[in-house]
């Protein structure tokens, strides 16, 4: 059997949780975000005005400031399951998404930490960690498939509007 030796590993991770926040490491060869610099979810949302995140396309749908809230969200649960936490009994979902809208400064500072969060998750990535533990293979490659999956929606979003 075949084994994947853990820094090839570690770093293919980390190309992609970068593509899917801040943009593909070599945008002539993205493996899913447009191959162009700064195209994952923060380079997008760092065009998007707080009057754009905060506006819904219907009564009850996610805004683009709900996305993001929701984002910061997932990221700091895996932030502190990396840090040795159980974050996830009493996570609250449904309350991740309760953002709707915010000022330019709620704005800027919603982005900053969702920046924040995106840092301190890489820099638990680039450790060295136990990829044979339970939770940490599959809800790494859950964070990356969940910010790409947001990364589509708020750019659908930001087309609609």
């Amino acid at each position: 059997m075949a084994t994947i030796d853990t820094t090839v590993l570690r770093d293919a991770v980390l190309a992609l949780l970068q593509e899917a926040y801040v943009g593909p490491e070599n945008p002539e060869m993205p493996w899913f975000a447009d191959n162009a610099p700064e195209t994952g979810v923060l380079g997008t949302l760092s065009e998007v005005s707080a009057a754009q995140a905060s506006t819904p396309l219907g009564t009850d749908d996610a805004t683009i400031a709900a996305h993001t809230a929701h984002l910061r969200f997932a990221l700091s649960l895996a932030n502190r399951a990396y840090r040795g936490e159980n974050p996830y009994p009493d996570a609250d979902w449904d309350a991740s998404w309760t953002t709707r809208s915010v000022t330019e400064a709620e704005w800027d500072r919603l982005r900053a930490e969702l920046r924040s969060q995106y840092d301190q998750l890489r820099e638990a990535l680039a450790q060295e960690l136990p990829w044979d533990a339970p939770m940490v293979l599959p809800g790494t490659l859950g964070q990356i498939a969940h910010g790409a999956w947001h990364l589509g929606a708020i750019r659908t979003l930001l087309e609609m509007l």
